[in-house]
């Protein structure tokens, strides 16, 4: 039988797919294709993977699950407090926030997270902010 646990994900991942539209619906149309695309497979995806856990249930007795919740648990509630953090700054300084903060949860140096986040924000600057000119 299907634990929930393994719902938990699924679950959290709609949920945030749902906040995530509702929060980008007033983004141009031409600038949402690509995060609709990925934002409406990923909760098909976790429903089939719910699916696939149910059927190997019913064959199998189910054994524990090696991999704790936390680290998902983590991703998404850096991924919410990004919202947040958005709202209240500019994208590029959101963007590196939350690069460094989520480098770091995960155990990356952090010399090494805040050097990635800065150099990853300037870069998409300097790609659709001056070649591709949009406005940031």
């Amino acid at each position: 039988m299907t634990t929930i646990k393994e719902l938990l994900v699924p679950v959290l991942f709609g949920a945030f797919s749902l906040v995530y539209y509702f929060t980008t619906n007033s983004f141009a149309p031409q600038s949402i294709v690509f995060p609709y695309a990925v934002m409406t497979i990923m909760p098909v995806l976790a429903v089939l993977i719910v699916f696939s856990e149910y059927r190997k249930s019913r064959s199998s007795p189910a054994p524990e699950p090696t991999v704790p919740l936390t680290k998902p648990a983590l991703i998404f509630g850096l991924s919410s407090a990004y919202f947040v953090v958005f709202a209240f700054t500019h994208y590029l300084v959101a963007t590196a926030i939350f690069l460094a903060t989520t480098m770091i949860s995960l155990k990356v140096p952090w010399r090494k997270s805040v050097m990635i986040a800065v150099l990853f924000s300037v870069f998409l600057y300097l790609v659709f902010g001056k070649i591709f000119l949009v406005p940031i």
